[in-house]
């Protein structure tokens, strides 16, 4: 299969979600499994859309029924083809991944980040925290 991601366009996005996930709302891994998983196992971004939401509301994702990095994830989203959604959640659980283990402080996501957002984050995840 063929598809149009332009990574330059969206990384500083995913990147922003990923920290906010990990970082500030403490999204455990096993939720962002799970959106993975309804994504293949429904092959619909609709659903994985609806799925989310609905993490979001029970509280599994995010506070207090509210949460930026599924509200960046579900603009990133929607509207996508089947592989690019899932190159998109592949790459936001491994920055996910690198965030939550490396802990860097102080890296709050500008409201619309640049790939450069992310690329500084991922250098202070690889020297521990920056």
């Amino acid at each position: 299969m063929t598809y149009e991601l332009n990574l330059n366009e969206i990384l500083g996005e995913i990147g922003a979600a990923a920290y906010e996930a990990a970082a500030l709302e403490r999204v455990e891994m096993a939720q962002i499994n799970k959106l993975i998983e309804i994504l293949e196992v429904t092959k619909s971004i609709d659903e994985t859309l609806i799925f989310l939401a609905r993490q979001v509301a029970r509280g599994y994702w995010g506070r207090r029924g509210m949460s930026s990095s599924a509200h960046r994830l579900f603009n990133l989203l929607k509207g996508r083809k089947l592989e690019e959604a899932k190159v998109i959640l592949g790459l936001f659980k491994w920055i996910y991944e690198a965030v939550d283990r490396s802990k860097p402080r102080h890296y709050r996501p500008p409201r619309t980040p640049s790939k450069d957002y992310t690329y500084e984050l991922l250098r202070k995840c690889i020297y521990r925290g920056g």
